[in-house]
């Protein structure tokens, strides 16, 4: 089938969208090795981090066990095996953040890997930038056809892609970070490690119309 007589418009729109909530990816150390959830309550070290964290108001359902592992020094492997126990910690008030970190870097026993964003997903919004590059692209097929001397007859084909960061640049590595600061010589080294509190993505999307028109007059 012949393709029909058409113009070709493409409109992109970019917006910047602020993280709402975040998880802490933390590692607590253990004197003794326990399996489960168990682990949370019988592990004395692991159950006083929970205990501070408690103490400011985060919830016990923000707190998951995400692994165990296991370190042999002993020739015997059991319970009485010392263990990191892998933590993450859900933070959905962001003006507690702050008071989350601080409470987690004050453990002895703690180490923290990394700091992951999460970004509203707002149909609404997303509804009004589509509904805007529409708009836009009309606007622009008529203005072409009318300096052409042709008339716009309507829609052939429309193709929409939304453009979202890769989820590397969605997190923060704390280890990195480290890695990066102790890299350095003694002069050069910086003495803070430098983190984000705030952040930001940008979502894009791209419209690509292509308007039937009528032959030229």
């Amino acid at each position: 089938m012949q393709k029909p007589d058409t113009i070709t418009v493409v409109v992109s729109r970019r917006e910047e969208v602020r993280a709402h909530r975040a998880d802490i990816y933390f590692s607590a150390k253990g004197s003794i090795l326990i399996t489960a959830d168990a682990a949370l309550k019988k592990t004395k070290e692991v159950a006083q981090v929970l205990h501070q964290l408690a103490a400011i108001g985060v919830a016990e359902e923000h707190i998951i066990l995400r692994g165990v592992q296991g370190e042999r020094n002993t020739p015997i492997i059991g319970s009485a095996n010392t263990a990191s126990y892998l933590l993450r910690v859900h933070c959905p008030d962001l003006e507690k953040l702050p008071e989350l970190l601080g409470t987690l870097t004050v453990q002895r026993n703690v180490v923290l890997d990394q700091l992951v964003w999460h970004f509203p997903d707002d149909a609404a919004a997303q509804a009004r930038w589509l509904g805007a590059c529409l708009a836009e692209s009309r606007e622009k097929a008529q203005q072409i056809a009318a300096a052409m001397g042709v008339k716009l007859l309507g829609v052939h084909s429309l193709v929409e892609k939304w453009t979202d960061p890769a989820d590397e640049q969605k997190r923060f590595l704390f280890s990195a970070a480290r890695a990066a600061s102790t890299g350095k010589t003694a002069n050069e080294r910086l003495p803070e490690l430098h983190f984000p509190l705030i952040t930001t993505k940008q979502v894009e999307v791209r419209v690509e119309v292509d308007f039937r028109v009528s032959a030229y007059d």
